[in-house]
């Protein structure tokens, strides 16, 4: 009788990023049963911590350090999962299977994942660099920002993004709040254009001025300080404060380095399975083939993040139930006291329906050749949930749209 030998027995994996992919990947294989050892590297110091709230609950005061923390070293330690926190990795070789770290000697792999997540894009303006221009990211972008808005008055945005709208709520709080965003609506490569004006609608009653089709040509500044925005044409926004959100991009320069395809992010296979066959990616970094959308993607989002690890852990453990990660993707935002979540994925052009406009509520169907591909709500988790089973296994017939609506019947009676 053959007894099957434990899941990575003698085999280390090495994870590069300590964010909730990575650590959701390093505690999902200790529980999938894997007992090699498990090493995540973090440029950042400290405890592995959640980034979602830094742009709304911690902004507001609603959370605190400790709320961030998803697992303490204590812990990980408990597990056996090694952090090596403040540590970057400078380095891949492929051949040795080694990567170089920036304080110490050569860790080895079996198997390596790179979680690197994405950084806020660089704005080339001038005055970008003033002191009171921010960006949000890290921990400690945030609590630079946060000690920032307690002194503001007049606080301008530059982007209309879903981070650019959930700090502009946050900001709110503090001082009166200027959104610039240089498409002609908010969100439009996102959202249809029915949810994207609810929440435009939002924003504004909170106070917030909106100058959508607004270019920026540049920060003012004086002695060093941000003084005000100047746009395109002509007209200055004054500014104590500036918060550039205009969008992030993918960290893959180690993947890049150590001659691994990469374009718009590291390319994988629908196994998450890079180019080298020992190194894989997942997360905001890892542009991967979605098989919903029959193209390319490459999402920023948590639960895109989480789900591709726990599938990843699995496929590594051996107890996967297949090789294709095929999760059907949803996001959630909470900004100007609205609910926003989407289930599924759309593309600009698709069809938007209306299925529901009562008071806040909202929801909106997405759908293209005659199929349901992703439901828009504001403030109707019942519904968003009903949506991500109708789209758990991918686009569904257009018809089960009549099905949302008698469940909207339903809520209401």
């Amino acid at each position: 009788m053959n007894v099957p030998e434990p899941a990575g027995i003698d085999r280390t994996v090495v994870i590069v990023g300590g964010g909730q992919g990575g650590l959701t990947l390093a505690v999902t294989l200790r529980e999938c049963g894997w007992i090699g050892r498990i090493v995540i590297v973090d440029t950042e110091p400290g405890d592995p911590y959640q980034r979602p709230p830094l742009s709304k609950g911690f902004l507001t005061g609603d959370q605190t350090h400790a709320d961030l923390v998803t697992r303490s070293r204590e812990l990980l330690a408990r597990d056996s999962i090694e952090l090596l926190a403040g540590t970057t990795v400078i380095g891949i070789d492929r051949e040795r299977r080694t990567v170089a770290l920036d304080d110490g000697d050569p860790l080895a792999y079996d198997v390596l994942v790179l979680a690197t997540g994405a950084r806020p894009r660089a704005l080339p303006l001038e005055g970008a660099s003033a002191h009171g221009v921010h960006v949000v990211r890290t921990r400690e972008d945030a609590e630079s920002l946060l000690s920032a808005l307690r002194r503001a008055a007049d606080i301008v945005i530059i982007g209309g993004g879903f981070l650019g709208l959930e700090l502009a709520s946050a900001a709110a709080h503090f001082g009166r709040v200027t959104v610039i965003e240089s498409a002609p609506a908010l969100l439009g490569r996102s959202l249809s254009a029915p949810t994207a004006r609810a929440l435009a609608a939002r924003h504004a009653s909170d106070g917030t001025t909106l100058l959508l089709a607004t270019g920026v040509a540049r920060i003012v500044s004086a002695d060093g300080h941000a003084t005000g925005v100047e746009l395109h044409d002509g007209r200055e926004v004054p500014a104590d404060l500036v918060i550039v959100s205009v969008g992030a991009q993918p960290n893959l320069e180690l993947a890049a380095a150590a001659g691994i395809a990469t374009a718009d992010g590291i390319v994988v296979t629908g196994s998450l399975r890079t180019s080298d066959p020992a190194i894989y990616a997942i997360g905001d970094c890892a542009n991967y083939p979605h098989p919903h959308v029959g193209e390319m993607v490459r999402l920023e989002s948590v639960q895109n993040a989480v789900d591709q690890a726990r599938h990843l852990a699995a496929a590594l453990a051996g107890s996967g139930a297949g090789d294709v990660y095929a999760a059907t993707p949803w996001f959630w935002s909470h900004q100007a006291g609205q609910n926003l979540q989407i289930a599924g994925i759309a593309v600009p052009s698709d069809d938007a329906v209306v299925v529901e406009e009562n008071g806040r509520r909202l929801t909106v169907a997405r759908v293209r050749d005659g199929l349901l591909t992703a439901v828009e709500t504001l403030n109707s988790p019942r519904i968003h949930i009903r949506a991500r089973k109708l789209l758990a296994r991918g686009p569904a017939p257009a018809d089960a749209i009549e099905g949302l609506a008698y469940d909207l019947q339903s809520t209401a009676g």
